[in-house]
């Protein structure tokens, strides 16, 4: 913990206090992200290997009468789904407790010492009139421009939306994880990709077929594509890609895990990036805004309908 002093301000930038990312908060939380970020590439890596592994085939069954054809889906083997949350958890939990970290080095900023050290915490708030009561028991001693800030990202402030926010999804599943059981993960078909040309007994008779694809949930012999023919075929080349994804139920719905821990990670980190950037200095506050200029979080839908973080503002 740095001295903080009035005589750091650089020139210019007007006068008032200033923490660092880093320096002044310290960085065992960004180390955590760290952490998280390297345990969320690996679960990736993983699914990624056993996509490539060969564990799920396909095979084409043509009907006796050759104007149907099924692709069905084999499975050599299982998807190792909970190797696979065992490492979610540890992702959540490297999240959630550098969001803690950081609140515990802001307790203790200039000496101060909170009267109850085991409940600083990060408080996550999904209802405005719970606010108060988590300030004072969460943030005893934190410094009020961070309270305030804190304040600033709770998923209460995006009303009825509350679930959907980063910081529910994050402490609902990391809670999930530590007192409940295994986080659920669901592997499912995603994507189609379709290079296939048929070749007909009476090509002037013959129409486009029509195409049905299952993109269900994974089962041994289930029809994931189905090809129906005005004509019989005489021969079938190419072949059909089904991009198979693993998903975790949250609260605000299924959401595709790399995506998820993605969207988790980063904003965890800008959320310590925002606490750290230190109040408003006094040319901030007339509006001659520096480099780092202090700007409230704005939160809008993306094309998912999730609510997200605007960089825009």
């Amino acid at each position: 913990m740095v001295n903080h002093d009035q005589g750091n301000t650089p020139e210019g930038k007007g006068v008032g206090r200033r923490w660092r990312l880093g320096e002044d908060a310290g960085s065992w939380p960004l180390l955590k992200v760290a952490h998280a970020r390297s345990r969320f590439l690996e679960i990736d890596s993983r699914i990624n290997l056993w996509n490539a592994s060969g564990a799920l085939k396909q095979e084409a069954l043509l009907s006796e009468d050759k104007r149907r054809l099924e692709i069905r889906l084999r499975i050599n083997s299982q998807p190792p789904v909970h190797e696979w949350s065992l490492i979610l958890g540890d992702v959540l939990y490297a999240l959630r407790s550098a969001l803690d970290a950081t609140v515990w080095e802001y307790a203790h900023m200039d000496g101060a010492c909170p009267k109850i050290p085991d409940r600083v915490q990060f408080p996550v708030v999904r209802k405005r009139r719970d606010w108060a009561r988590a300030r004072e028991r969460n943030l005893q001693t934190v410094p009020e421009v961070i309270a305030e800030r804190i304040e600033m990202v709770q998923p209460f402030q995006v009303g009825e939306l509350a679930e959907q926010h980063p910081l529910a999804i994050l402490s609902s599943l990391n809670n999930f994880d530590k007192h409940r059981a295994s986080i659920g993960l669901s592997v499912g078909q995603g994507a189609v990709t379709q290079n296939i040309s048929f070749e007909f007994e009476e090509e002037s008779n013959a129409s486009a077929p029509k195409a049905t694809y299952n993109l269900g949930s994974i089962a041994d012999g289930a029809v994931i594509g189905l090809f129906e023919f005005s004509s019989p075929v005489q021969r079938a080349s190419g072949r059909i890609d089904f991009n198979h994804v693993v998903s975790v139920e949250t609260k605000a719905g299924g959401i595709h895990l790399p995506v998820l821990l993605g969207r988790l990670t980063n904003d965890v980190l800008m959320y310590l990036n925002f606490l750290a950037v230190g109040p408003p200095t006094r040319e901030e506050e007339a509006r001659e805004l520096s480099d780092e200029s202090w700007i409230p979080m704005q939160f809008k839908e993306d094309s998912e309908g999730k609510m997200a973080f605007d960089p825009a503002s």
